[in-house]
């Protein structure tokens, strides 16, 4: 996110950007203590750079919900700066670690049991020590060992059509992409269930109660069947339709770019 301290504002040192010519995609990350550090301008003119290299860039951006004020600004001031060509991810501050399961119990939240299908379980991860994980949740790409029904393989040893497979046909895979891991633990799940959604997803893999539930409902050819139809329903919606369930939804369209300008001021329409 723009030059290093002490370097030219704004540029790009030249084995960053020949780094940055070599991907297809260019993400940079905003959000107030990111600003504390480097300044939105700097990011602003770094991200013109790249895209005058002819990569194509997105921002994601990070604040505390769809009334926070930092959120209105800055997506205001992105806006301005790039008409709508640059398509922002944003995303919400939510309790997490030890403060997620004393913040989770002030509020009232929505039935557990209730279908919420992870889109995320259709992702294969590349971990740092070549591990393949049908996730891309950052405590479970580190966790050791891998819970057992998100272990896709590792790149020494499988090739693609191997983790594809995997992915693919996976009964609890399927399942997690269909209603999700907490509607999962509720139907077959014999032990407690974890706080958060994540948590309770990692736990599913010592559950022989949950393998055995989701092959008798996901596996052979009506499982996949299942999985395709889920798929098709959550492809459209688009992008969207996946931050307005696990991001910022008053933010969602943004994700794409291109979108209606409000007449007067020229702002992206988040209505």
């Amino acid at each position: 996110d723009g030059a290093p301290r002490g370097g030219r504002r704004g540029a790009i040192p030249p084995a960053i950007l020949r780094a940055i010519r070599s991907v297809d995609h260019f993400s940079a990350s905003l959000d107030a203590h990111h600003e504390r550090e480097v300044p939105r301008a700097d990011v602003f003119r770094a991200l013109h750079l790249v895209r005058e290299e002819g990569v194509a860039v997105s921002l994601h951006l990070t604040g505390t919900g769809g009334s926070d004020p930092y959120l209105a600004d800055l997506t205001r001031a992105v806006a301005k700066e790039f008409g709508g060509q640059v398509p922002c991810l944003v995303n919400e501050v939510r309790p997490f670690g030890r403060a997620a399961s004393w913040a989770r119990a002030a509020r009232t939240g929505p039935d557990p049991a209730a279908a919420s299908p992870c889109p995320m379980a259709a992702w294969p991860v590349v971990a740092f020590d070549g591990r393949v994980l049908a996730c891309c949740n950052q405590d479970t790409v580190d966790r050791r060992p891998v819970p057992a029904h998100l272990d896709l393989g590792h790149i020494a040893e499988d090739d693609w059509a191997a983790v594809r497979r995997r992915a693919l046909e996976s009964p609890v895979l399927r399942m997690l992409r269909t209603v999700g891991p907490t509607h999962l633990a509720a139907r077959y799940g014999s032990g407690p269930r974890p706080g958060s959604y994540c948590d309770g997803c990692r736990a599913l893999g010592g559950d022989e109660a949950v393998a055995a539930g989701a092959r008798t409902v996901a596996g052979g050819a009506a499982g996949e069947l299942l999985d395709l139809t889920a798929a098709m329903h959550g492809s459209r919606e688009g992008a969207q339709g996946i931050v307005r369930r696990h991001g910022c939804a008053a933010y969602a369209p943004l994700v794409v770019a291109g979108g209606p300008a409000l007449p007067e001021t020229g702002e992206r329409d988040v209505r």
